[in-house]
This record gives C-alpha cells, sequence and structure tokens, in this order.
C-alpha cells in the first residue's frame, strides 16, 4: 500500500525475532532503498548475503544501493558477482552497463546492455540506455533504432520522458525538427518542470522559423531554472 515505514517498522520485529530470516534483512533493505535510506538498505543487503552468499539477487540490490551511494567500482563487483553466480540475471548486466556508462566506458557498456538484451528481449530502458551509448560513439541510426524499440516496449514507462528527450537530441541532430519538438513535447506531458526540454524544443521552433513560439519556451525554460536560456532570449527575442 506504500506505506514503506510501516513496512520497515513490521520487518524490524522479524528481525528480532528471527536474526537469520534472510528474506527479512532482503526486504527491509529494499524499502530503505526506496525512502532514499542508503546506508541502511547497504547494511541489510550486506547482512542477508551474509546469510545467504548464494542469492545473485542480493548482490543487484546492495550494488543498485553502492551506486547511489556513488560506489561504482563497488557497484560493478556485486554485479559481477551476481552474473557469476546466475549468468542469466539481465537486470545484474543491465545495471552493470549503467554503472561502466557513468565511468566512461562506453564499450563495456555497450557489451552489457547487449547481454541483458539478448536475455530479456522486452526490457524497454536497456534499449533506451543503448541508444544512449550509441549516440555518444556516434552510431545516430542505431540509436534511433534503440530509442524507437523502447517506446514500442513501453510507451507508458515512467521514465518514458527520458527516452523521448534523447530522441529528440538524436532528431535534433539528425535536422528532423518537427520530429525533435514532438519528441521533446511527449517530454514535457510527462516531464512539465524539465528545463532542458523546453529550452531544445525553442531552438527546434527557431529552426522552424517559429521565433513566438520559440521565445516562449525559452522563457518557460528560463522559468524553471535554465538561465543560458537568457541569453537565447536576448539575442532572438526582443
Amino acid at each position: 500500500s506504500g506505506d514503506y515505514f510501516g513496512a520497515i517498522n513490521d520487518l524490524t520485529v522479524v528481525t528480532e525475532i528471527e536474526p537469520n530470516n534472510t528474506a527479512a534483512y532482503a526486504v527491509r533493505g529494499e524499502y530503505k532503498f526506496k525512502k532514499n535510506d542508503y546506508k541502511g538498505a547497504l547494511s541489510d543487503f550486506s547482512k542477508a548475503i551474509l546469510l545467504d552468499p548464494k542469492d545473485g539477487s542480493l548482490y543487484v540490490g546492495r550494488g543498485a544501493t553502492k551506486d547511489a551511494l556513488g560506489d561504482k567500482i563497488g557497484a560493478i563487483e556485486d554485479y559481477t558477482k551476481a552474473i557469476t553466480i546466475n549468468a542469466n540475471d539481465y537486470m545484474a548486466f543491465h545495471n552493470r552497463g549503467n554503472c561502466k556508462y557513468g565511468q566512461g566506458d562506453l564499450s563495456g557498456a555497450l557489451e552489457d546492455y547487449n547481454k541483458s538484451i539478448e536475455i530479456n528481449s522486452t526490457y524497454a530502458i536497456s534499449y533506451s540506455n543503448r541508444g544512449i551509448v550509441k549516440l555518444d560513439l556516434g552510431d545516430n541510426r542505431g540509436a534511433l533504432a534503440d530509442f524507437n524499440k523502447s517506446l514500442e516496449l513501453n510507451p507508458t514507462a515512467s521514465d518514458v520522458s527520458f527516452t523521448y528527450y534523447n530522441r529528440g537530441v538524436l532528431k535534433y541532430k539528425l535536422q528532423d525538427y518537427r520530429g525533435a519538438i514532438q519528441d521533446y513535447t511527449k517530454t514535457i506531458e510527462y516531464d512539465s518542470k524539465n528545463s532542458s526540454a523546453y529550452f531544445n524544443r525553442g531552438l527546434a521552433k527557431l529552426k522552424l522559423g517559429d521565433v513566438n513560439g520559440a521565445c516562449l519556451d525559452f522563457s518557460k525554460s528560463g522559468e524553471l531554472g535554465y538561465y543560458d536560456a537568457y541569453d537565447v532570449i536576448k539575442q532572438y527575442c526582443n
């Protein structure tokens, strides 16, 4: 029902009664993670691993927690351990790819996203993230195909604005300004406070000669905190 604090309190009682209950620590760690108590989650996942070191999912949970704490090296180690235990854990590959991308290891990230998709070809976010890697590597057409596939698989995902935004960036790069505007508009539908989406949509409108529409978007972008928009406003909107 979304009452994570209540669940955490109940699970704490469970661990007091049954101090070797692995599931109680694991689930409590998951709920602490959801409440941004990353240190508490790390402690719980570590305890669960101590009790059951052969459960790969526990390493995935702890890896995500380490990543949230900024320990990408430790996170990669945990994801690698999870993969050693279960070579078909697509989430471990996906998450490890995220960490590798965060460290600038584009080829390593690409390999992990490829493996994640090979294991689970319906996991939309792996396509989206692989698209970003391809975009960084200059494979524009490959990136577009991945963004399209991601949206085809899950057009209403909670993080779908991220995919629309990046596809908008790519379409602008390919000089498909109308397509870019459509994608930035979809981004804004899901994330109305995305200042970069307003700014970039303004740039695309400017390319199509819609100065008034562009200036309104630049103004909204600045209002939301993207202050570089005001430099463009001075140049084109006065």
